[in-house]
């Protein structure tokens, strides 16, 4: 009787170990999707900006800078199409820093899959002894 007991306390001693290790990568993953989605808001919070800066700057400056233009002898056409050319090159730089770093920005908890993972095949290779 007492080896029945032994190996019920053994059996509830693993399953207890293995839900409070389930629940540490519950937790692990929760922490690396919620870094991946401040990292996203980040980055949604930069492009947002680059963008309202990119029009008060076309307002201010392309004007000015049309105008300088025309003043040195360049035909309006011309001066205009020049500096939609500058503000254009402008934002797609921005643009292409912001879309690698939506890309960086992960939600899948990738660390915490693998950990899960490692864990599972541990579990597995100990139930086998």
């Amino acid at each position: 009787m007492k080896q029945n007991t032994t190996t019920i306390g053994l059996v509830t001693d693993i399953l207890r170990q293995a839900m409070r290790l389930f629940q540490h990568e519950v937790e692990l993953a929760k922490a690396e999707v919620s870094d991946g989605v401040t990292r996203g808001a980040v980055a949604a919070g930069m492009l947002l900006g680059a963008a309202v800066m990119a029009m008060i700057a076309l307002n201010l400056l392309a004007g000015a800078l049309v105008g300088f233009l025309v003043a040195g002898g360049m035909a309006t056409g011309v001066a205009t199409l020049l500096v939609a050319g500058l503000f254009a090159a402008g934002t797609g730089i921005l643009y292409a820093v912001a879309v690698r770093m939506f890309r960086r920005a992960s939600i899948v908890p990738r660390q915490a899959f693998h950990s899960v993972r490692r864990d599972a095949a541990m579990i597995k290779e100990n139930a086998r002894v």
